[in-house]
């Protein structure tokens, strides 16, 4: 009946609509009569003023001259057959009689023989959720759902019978679904033989192989699920598809992957996934070529704008090497930023898909069966060279223009290169302005470009934004290795204005949170009061990023009030401190010098045991003043200043105390810093594993009446400096503390893998949220300036757990395998925000 309902919908529909189209013959006679009265017969469920409403059709006016939106509506509103209207006329105009016929409808099917899925979850699978009337030729589709639902939660033999029940002329129909769930099915193991090229090796994150290739969804057991993964016969279907590519992208044209059997247990419970692969032979590049394309007609050949043997010599595929896709990628990157740094610039940037951008076409690849070589030609539509005319930015609702134009080290005029305007994008985002970590839906910067219409060799950058978080109020506590336990009441505002001032004392709240005060000029505010346990503390921050308001090569003014008062096992220190920084930033200010005087008072009391303590700590007793000038250049070239993965930075820093500057020290300090990051893997891919290398040195030198350099200011080791080792807890020890140095060296290493990433919102990125690390960590500390003794090397190796964002948190677990007596261990260390 079911079927036979449905055939007369797909039946009666073109016909109804073509005689309604072309009129009935009393219509077309007496077509300016208005319909008075409109009646439905069959119709029993749906109201007759709902349904002539969505008809279409309405009382005074005249018939319709066509009815087929009408009739298409209703069905697809209430799924109902109109037949052919009968026209009558009646007094004051026509009487339109319309045949109807309702598909049956359940209105709660029942599901019969579910022990182990609940009924909320069989109406989520089968997409009925709080529906109130299920159609009953929708009883397939249902059941259909409900056996790829079972299936998804690893019920590999579930059956499911749709039976109708109750159907009758005018009567409702019932609705059962019979469902047989079987065994709940684990996959406790996957073998795989014949991939003698990429075999299986290692476990967890130092897995590798074509398992690892293949990112399988099938998982065994594990450390963390004894039982085996979910078994799903899709999810491993589309493993091998993904495996049969890890194997053709890297040059087995010809290999096979092919389930070989399921070793099922005697109840069914688990399976056993046994594998077979048939490599084939591995193919190579027999030849590569470069060619330009006509970008009005791709059929034809374009001269190359530069010397082929300079292209090809970018390549990572050539001539005898495996013919694999992850070449011809980076190639593609290389040779589009080839083009890009010398202006000609990539379609993807352009908004206008006619804008003629370069473009790398997918490359023409002839096969030798034989030889088992590929021929490539690497296609290459070069664009036109382009110059930079206007630089706009856009959604900057708060914050000023020139907030963003520091940030870019070109003008209009000059040569479009795709390296400065990608780094004065990377720039933006560093500032931090434009981001907000909380907020999963906001849409970081873009960079897009339009062509000038009047002269097509010149093009608009513009850089798109949202304005982001940079007010950031917080009452948190924490917990660090470190500090103790700590409370933190902050407040910061990172894109500040101080001459922005709120309207009234009583709206000035809701206009900070606005940003329509005290925003958008690119300085920074800040005021920190945090007491611990063990460590309390106190901030106060002002800076203004562009003094003389020359956008380029400009002078930022800061300063900075603080006070710190510690409790060491040994004794308390409290050190109360200011310091004012001019900086001239060159450029866009990846190289900057600092120059500016610092005050400090230093109080140094309450020996635990004088007797104990070390003789620097001792000689440093009471009240000390330090008069200092230092002088900084830094140089830094990272992708994100904030959380950098490629790049690097360096930091040379010295500070004068002394001297004619006065204070009750003499000596100067210099300290040299490094930090490089780079990543590993394909550079396509948005998260990817990576190193970070770390390097820093320094020397502090006495002169005039000063021996010996005051215990605060000495050089330390230990706790996050070097891990696996406490905070101070490095000697040379004198006692039970350590003496501290004069001079000191120290350097990591720590690889870098991605657990967790999330998509990007607006976009088809990714961003790293949780990684694993391991490191190395290796010092020194010299107790007089220029010294150093080999024997004193402290080393010490480790793993973490890390948190990238939205707030940083760490774990460490270090192992010290070169120490030295006296020297205090700490395995586990971390950093952890309790409340934010």
């Amino acid at each position: 009946m079911i079927c036979s309902l449905l055939l007369t919908a797909a039946a009666l529909l073109p016909c109804v609509a073509q005689d309604s189209a072309n009129g009935p013959p009393l219509v077309e006679a007496q077509s300016e009569l208005p319909v008075v009265e409109v009646v439905f017969e069959g119709l029993n469920t749906y109201s007759h003023e709902g349904v002539l409403s969505t008809l279409g059709m309405r009382i005074g006016e005249p018939y319709p001259a066509s009815m087929r939106p009408g009739l298409l509506k209703v069905w697809d509103t209430y799924k109902i057959v109109v037949g052919e209207p009968t026209l009558t006329r009646v007094e004051g105009g026509l009487r339109v009689t319309l045949p109807v016929t309702e598909l049956p409808l359940d209105l709660e099917p029942r599901f019969v023989g579910a022990s182990e899925v609940g009924l909320e979850k069989l109406k989520e699978w089968a997409l009925l959720f709080d529906r109130e009337q299920v159609y009953l030729h929708e009883s397939d589709r249902i059941r259909s759902r409900l056996v790829a639902g079972y299936r998804q939660a690893g019920y590999h033999f579930v059956e499911i019978d749709n039976v109708i029940g109750g159907l009758g002329a005018g009567v409702a129909g019932e609705l059962i679904f019979e469902i047989r769930e079987g065994p709940k099915v684990h996959c406790t193991g996957i073998e795989v033989s014949g991939n003698t090229s990429l075999i299986n090796t290692g476990w967890g994150l130092w897995s590798g192989g074509l398992f690892d290739l293949a990112d399988l969804s099938t998982k065994g057991r594990g450390l963390f699920s004894w039982w085996g993964g979910t078994f799903d016969r899709e999810v491993l279907d589309a493993d091998v598809v993904a495996m049969r590519q890890v194997y053709r992208d890297r040059g087995w044209l010809d290999v096979t992957v092919a389930i070989d059997r399921l070793e099922f247990s005697r109840d069914r419970k688990s399976v056993v996934v046994h594998l077979i692969v048939d490599e084939g032979p591995l193919w190579r590049v027999g030849s590569l070529a470069i060619e330009g394309l006509d970008p009005e007609n791709l059929a034809s050949a374009q001269d190359l704008f530069f010397d082929q043997g300079e292209l090809l010599a970018l390549t990572e595929l050539q001539p005898g090497v495996p013919f694999e896709r992850a070449r011809i990628a980076h190639d593609q990157a290389v040779l589009m930023r080839f083009y890009g740094e010398r202006g000609y610039l990539e379609q993807r940037y352009f908004e206008d898909e006619r804008a003629g951008g370069a473009r790398f076409l997918e490359p023409d690849v002839t096969y030798d069966w034989q030889a088992h070589e590929a021929h490539v030609t690497y296609r290459l539509v070069q664009g036109r060279k382009r110059f930079i005319g206007e630089v706009k930015v856009n959604g900057n609702t708060y914050t000023a223009d020139k907030v963003i134009r520091r940030e870019l080290d070109f003008m209009p005029g000059e040569l479009a290169n795709i390296q400065q305007i990608e780094r004065g994008l990377a720039r933006v985002r560093g500032t931090g302005f434009f981001e907000d970590p909380y907020d999963p839906t906001h849409i970081p910067p873009i960079v897009v470009f339009q062509v000038d219409g009047s002269d097509p060799d010149t093009i608009d950058v513009e850089y798109r934004m949202t304005e982001g978080r940079v007010v950031d109020f917080n009452i948190s506590g924490g917990v660090a290795s470190d500090s103790g336990i700590v409370g933190l009441i902050t407040l910061s505002m990172r894109n500040f204005a101080m001459a922005n001032t709120p309207s009234g004392l009583f709206s000035t709240p809701g206009e900070i949170y606005r940003k329509e005060a005290f925003h958008g000029n690119g300085e920074q505010f800040a005021v920190d009061l945090s007491p611990g346990s063990e460590v309390s503390f106190w901030r106060v921050m002002y800076a203004f990023p562009d003094v003389l308001g020359t956008h380029h090569d400009r002078y930022t003014v800061r300063t900075e009030a603080l006070g710190r008062d510690r409790r060491y096992n040994s004794h308390d220190e409290a050190k109360d401190q200011a310091s004012l920084t001019i900086a001239r930033l060159f450029g866009a200010g990846d190289f900057s010098l600092r120059l500016g005087p610092r005050w400090s008072s230093i109080r140094i009391g309450a020996l635990t045991d004088p007797s104990d303590s070390p003789s620097t700590l001792v000689n440093s007793v009471g009240t000390t003043d330090l008069r200092g000038l230092s002088l900084d250049m830094r140089y830094s070239q990272l992708d994100n200043r904030r959380s950098p993965r490629e790049g690097s930075h360096y930091r040379w820093g010295n500070t004068l105390y002394g001297g004619v500057l006065g204070g009750d020290q003499d000596f100067l300090k210099t300290d040299f810093e490094y930090d490089r990051y780079f990543q590993l893997g394909d550079d396509t891919e948005d998260v990817r594993p990576g190193f970070y290398l770390g390097a820093a040195a320094g020397v502090s030198q006495t002169f005039g009446d000063t021996n010996q350099v005051h215990y605060s200011e000495r050089f330390f080791l230990g706790g996050t400096s070097l891990r696996g080792f406490d905070y101070r807890g490095v000697g040379p020890m004198d006692g039970s503390y350590s003496l501290g140095g004069e001079s000191m060296a120290r350097a990591t290493i720590e690889y870098r893998h991605p657990i967790y990433s999330t998509p990007i919102a607006g976009t088809s990125r990714r961003q790293e949220m949780f990684r694993f690390l391991t490191f190395v960590d290796a010092g020194v500390l010299g107790l007089d300036a220029w010294s150093f003794d080999t024997d004193d090397v402290r080393a010490s190796f480790g793993f973490g757990f890390g948190l990238v964002t939205p707030l940083p948190l760490t774990f460490n677990f270090g192992f010290p395998f070169l120490d030295q007596d006296g020297d205090k261990r700490e395995t586990f260390s971390f950093s952890l925000d309790m409340l934010r």
